[in-house]
């Protein structure tokens, strides 16, 4: 069986563009390690919209407001939102733990991996924000293994909108633009 980043490579017609992302500043600035299968998968295309629906975030000011390097400031929102009551944080959200948001839906919605000291990045769970902030979804995979239960129909969500993602429509990348 092919690795969901295989699987995702050849269903989405990734092609590298010219070097990888600056993954080491990336860790630096964002003070946690990110998983290997989103470096691989970005570092492989995917820099763009899945499903005509999630919105990746890349390293680097030319994605705009999909900067993955500002997901430290969505952290900072989302304690403040918490503390004015104006959403709710997931349930099993441990003490020592932060958010770290790698995609947006087209809904508003927010994905986010959850950090812990000591944890691997190869371990860190997806959390899957509602656009209000009041509903919180976990899936305990990898984003790789995430994005390819999509596409599969494994994964089951009700947060995902089937109208307004549309998998026959795998995957476009951004253009220079940020677009």
């Amino acid at each position: 069986m092919k690795s969901s980043l295989a699987h995702l490579t050849d269903a989405g017609g990734l092609i590298s563009g010219p070097g990888t992302f600056d993954w080491e500043g990336a860790h630096n600035r964002l003070q946690t390690r990110i998983p290997e299968d989103f470096r691989m998968l970005l570092d492989a295309g995917g820099a763009g919209v899945w499903f005509d629906y999630i919105q990746m975030y890349a390293p680097g000011k030319r994605y705009q407001d999909r900067d993955l390097l500002d997901s430290g400031a969505v952290w900072d929102d989302l304690l403040l939102f918490w503390e004015e009551g104006y959403s709710v944080p997931p349930a099993d959200l441990p003490a020592d733990a932060r958010l770290i948001a790698w995609a947006a839906t087209a809904a508003g919605h927010k994905l986010f991996w959850l950090t812990r000291p000591g944890v691997p990045p190869e371990e860190y769970p997806v959390y899957f924000e509602s656009y209000e902030g009041d509903t919180w979804e976990r899936f305990d995979m990898t984003t790789t293994d995430f994005l390819a239960g999509i596409l599969r129909g494994d994964v089951r969500s009700e947060l995902l909108s089937a109208f307004l993602m549309n998998v026959s429509d795998v995957f476009k990348p951004y253009t220079f633009d940020g677009a």
